[in-house]
């Protein structure tokens, strides 16, 4: 009996062994990971501050002055623009530390997550392109100012970039109850936002249907928004009114 005590103790405890194993991989790792990732987030942080500061400082200093400038953090990149005079530091980081799709000014630098929304003007054309692109799509937009349209669709091109194709359609018309002649009328599109490395962008149509227009007495907004690393656009229909 005491060699069969001696095994069910044996096993009892190897089995509650295995338990807080499990519950320190399951719980305490991913702590550990977040804190981790807090640190390097917030030395970052600072480390890019003083590096701002002291940019700014050398500008004023004059020609010929230089300056030394130190950054260490254990993970993640820092990666030089110049074209755009920009620097960034980059690093995957676990759920939960930051916000997605967040943009928030500290001082001198931006500190974001999920951001890889380009919104831009091309000159191509007269009317062409407003561009609404992240790393999966890229819409392209016509560039109206009080136009009068028989057709209120705005798209151009909507390109898939994993696939490099183009789709093949005649657009999107925004009808309202089922109306043929809402999609008429005088067109005007603006971009909301502009600029890179953005959580989302969007675009807005302004649909002028009076009856003086050759439509049926509607005037509406339509919003086209685009989001990081979504490969859809979003469509939205906003300020619908009697006019």
């Amino acid at each position: 009996m005491k060699a069969v005590a001696t095994w069910v103790s044996y096993i009892m405890y190897f089995a509650i062994s295995l338990v807080v194993t499990s519950l320190v991989l399951n719980f305490g790792l991913p702590m550990l990971t977040r804190a981790k990732d807090i640190s390097i987030i917030s030395s970052s942080k600072n480390q890019l501050q003083e590096m701002a500061a002291a940019i700014y400082d050398i500008s004023k200093a004059g020609p010929g002055s230089a300056t030394t400038i130190s950054f260490k953090v254990d993970e993640g990149f820092l990666v030089l623009d110049p074209e755009n005079d920009k620097i960034y530091f980059m690093k995957n980081i676990t759920e939960g530390v930051l916000s997605p799709r967040t943009r928030v000014s500290e001082g001198h630098i931006i500190v974001a997550s999920n951001i890889e929304v380009s919104s831009y003007e091309t000159f191509e054309t007269d009317d062409c392109c407003f561009v609404l692109e992240n790393s999966h799509i890229k819409v392209k937009f016509y560039k109206f100012n009080q136009v009068n349209r028989y057709t209120n669709n705005v798209i151009k091109e909507f390109i898939f970039k994993d696939q490099n194709k183009t789709l093949n359609f005649g657009g999107v018309e925004i009808l309202i109850d089922d109306n043929e002649t809402t999609i008429v009328g005088k067109i005007k599109t603006q971009l909301l936002n502009t600029g890179s490395l953005l959580p989302k962008a969007s675009l807005l149509e302004n649909v002028d249907d009076s009856e003086a227009n050759g439509g049926a007495g509607y005037c509406y907004d339509v919003k086209y928004t685009l989001e990081s690393e979504a490969d859809f656009l979003l469509i939205n229909i906003e300020n619908l009114r009697r006019c």
